[in-house]
């Protein structure tokens, strides 16, 4: 009887142990879900933002950037865990944010509700912007110093791109970028990024044709020359897929155009040459070896097609070959495409082998493009005009002075609206002066005249040994300083050219001499003739230069230049450059110390120069803006940097 009590009481306590297993596991499951369903609710963003279903950029809500100092606060702290991926990550500020060295211009905070916005912007705003932008897409992040409108046009800027490029990997990796590094702007990224998502994932599961699903968009490539091309449907699929066709260079109508057949006949002499499933095959072997070594990339719900990829590839390389023709940088690297480097030695191997001569060929037979589409492009690429310049200069012949006229004139014309305009006459101003001096100063008035309608009025002067040249008497120099002081009270530069013409014009005038009175002169200045020998020498000074002339014979005159002040310095840069003595010292120390020099020794040697060190860097970098498109020397700590390629670029071939 004592035994079955025992077995009973074992038995129940068996019972009540298993019945608080169970109870323990049911708690951790229901802990489990809502921590799951916690994890997912959407984030609260500010009440302006509390009825937004799907962002629309012309119906987009007001974005108030001048946010309370407690939401910013609120949001810089925020560290939850956002579903964005379909896999949880958490997202962290970035401390990695570089300082723009040359100075962020300072944007009051305001109302922010589209793109459209940065037209209320300052010339210098958007010139900071551009170079923002252009860094932020290749991972390089400015600390903006507060001035958070820079972070929102972008925010919007990319959502607008995504309306055209329709690439959801491209716009999540930058609305990630974008608040990882802004805080400002993380939870309206966030939100965003889930809304296009959804409708992107409710779109793709919807079963209808790809290509007829497109042409309701006529912003894509495939749609826009469907009909004036005869385009069949799976180059309209093709044309559509590509993403990023829509920068200030290949968005230009010309260029567009030309790219666009490019690519066409591009892939028109691929299938020549493999035929369709041989094509195929080669561009899933290429995507292949991306996908084994890079498989994380690739893992995701939303695969890239590895068509979209090569032939994303082939455009790019089009692109790149025709930026080359019209001397027009930046070019783009494949490797954003493709990410490793077996499937870029692939690409090289299997594809670019076989278009590149199509490429060359196709463009070198391009008919000389019209005005209005060069206007656009050399307002895109505002020193163009300098590789025409150096042609025109090189070619030149003595007896073909009026065609060289025409081509400066042409040059001009086609540089309507480049703010650089004026430099163009300024520089065929010195070249013909050895030519033809009315030529010379008519291009110089020019000169003068748009230099009056660009930001700054630079009134650069002619240098001493040109006026020389030019000006054989204190008269036509004086006569010369009134028409350009004219010109810039009145702007008439039909007057003004039209009074050129008359600077070397003989003045007579009636004299009557008195010979006695010449006698009485000659006999009293006897003692002076040596100091006005003295002041007539042909000889002439600058300020760091002595110019000597000697005459040789009737027709041929002899001048020397010596160097008083510094020692002639023999620059390894870019004479178009025209870098100053200090500036190449500076930079020949970068050269010396592996292109890395700290602060401290570029400060001190300029102060021997008489310099300043923000003086000095500013000024090369301003120099080099125009052959980089961005900064050479960049502040890294307690050094100054240059990326080699950079430096590459403005060494002398």
């Amino acid at each position: 009887m004592e035994d079955i009590l025992i077995i009973v009481g074992f038995c129940i306590l068996l019972i009540y142990l298993l019945i608080l297993l169970i109870f323990k596991v049911f708690q951790f499951l229901i802990r489990s879900i809502n921590k799951l369903f916690k994890t997912r609710k959407p984030i609260k963003t500010q009440k302006a933002f509390s009825d937004v279903k799907k962002h629309d950029v012309n119906k987009s809500p007001k974005i108030k950037t001048n946010i309370s100092s407690s939401n910013v606060k609120t949001a810089a702290k925020d560290d939850s865990i956002i579903d964005v991926t379909g896999q949880s990550y958490k997202i962290s500020t970035s401390n990695n944010l570089k300082k723009f060295i040359n100075g962020i211009p300072v944007w009051k905070t305001r109302n922010i509700s589209s793109y459209s916005e940065i037209e209320n912007a300052t010339n210098q705003q958007k010139k900071f912007y551009k170079i923002y932008k252009i860094n932020f897409l290749n991972d390089i992040f400015f600390d903006l110093e507060g001035n958070s409108n820079y972070a929102f046009i972008l925010l919007f800027d990319i959502l607008e791109e995504f309306e055209i490029h329709k690439n959801i990997n491209l716009l999540e990796h930058r609305l990630k970028s974008l608040g990882e590094n802004y805080p400002e702007v993380k939870t309206f990224s966030t939100m965003f990024l889930n809304d296009e998502k959804k409708i992107f994932f409710e779109s793709s599961s919807q079963e209808e044709n790809t290509v007829q699903k497109h042409y309701y968009n006529d912003n894509r490539l495939g749609n826009k020359y469907r009909l004036q091309l005869d385009l069949k449907d799976d180059e309209i699929t093709i044309l559509n897929s590509l993403v990023d066709t829509n920068n200030k260079f290949n968005s230009i109508l010309f260029c567009e155009f030309q790219l666009v057949t490019l690519l066409l006949g591009c892939i028109k002499v691929l299938k020549e040459r493999y035929g369709v499933e041989k094509l195929t095959n080669i561009i899933e072997i290429i995507l292949g070896e991306e996908r084994n070594i890079n498989f994380r990339l690739y893992s995701n719900t939303y695969n890239i097609s590895s068509n979209n990829v090569v032939y994303q590839c082939v455009y790019k390389t089009c692109e790149n070959s025709l930026r080359d023709y019209f001397k027009v940088g930046r070019k783009s690297d494949i490797q954003y495409y493709l990410k490793t480097k077996e499937s870029v030695n692939l690409f090289n191997e299997k594809i670019l082998i076989v278009i590149q001569d199509f490429i060359d060929s196709s463009i070198s037979g391009i008919k000389e493009i019209d005005i209005e589409s060069e206007i656009e492009i050399n307002n895109y690429s505002r020193s163009r005009y300098k590789h025409k310049l150096k042609h025109l200069s090189d070619t030149f012949q003595k007896t073909k002075l009026q065609d060289y006229k025409n081509a400066i004139e042409n040059l001009a014309k086609r540089n309507q609206g480049n703010p650089y305009i004026e430099n163009i006459f300024y520089e065929a101003s010195k070249f013909i002066s050895k030519y033809d001096k009315l030529m010379s100063l008519s291009f110089y008035v020019q000169y003068i005249y748009h230099d009056l309608d660009s930001d700054n009025f630079d009134n650069k002067q002619l240098t001493k040994t040109i006026q020389k040249s030019l000006f054989k008497t204190d008269e036509q120099i004086q006569d010369f300083k009134q028409i350009i002081n004219d010109l810039i009270l009145d702007r008439d530069l039909e007057k003004a050219l039209k009074s050129v013409t008359k600077i070397y014009e003989v003045k007579r005038k009636k004299i009557q001499l008195d010979k006695t009175s010449i006698k009485e002169v000659q006999q009293q200045s006897a003692g002076t003739v040596d100091l006005l020998n003295e002041y007539l020498r042909d000889d002439f000074e600058e300020e760091n230069n002595s110019i000597q002339s000697q005459e040789i014979s009737n027709d041929e005159i002899m001048i020397e230049l010596t160097q008083k002040k510094e020692e002639s310095h023999q620059s390894m840069f870019l004479n178009e450059l025209s870098l100053n003595p200090t500036q190449i010292s500076v930079l020949g120390l970068f050269h010396k110390n592996n292109l890395s020099v700290p602060q401290i020794d570029i400060e001190d040697f300029v102060k021997t120069k008489g310099f300043l060190k923000n003086q000095v860097i500013d000024s090369i970098n301003e120099t080099c803006y125009e052959i980089l498109d961005d900064v050479l020397i960049e502040e890294e700590d307690d050094y100054y940097t240059i990326i080699p390629e950079y430096f590459e670029k403005i060494k002398a071939i």
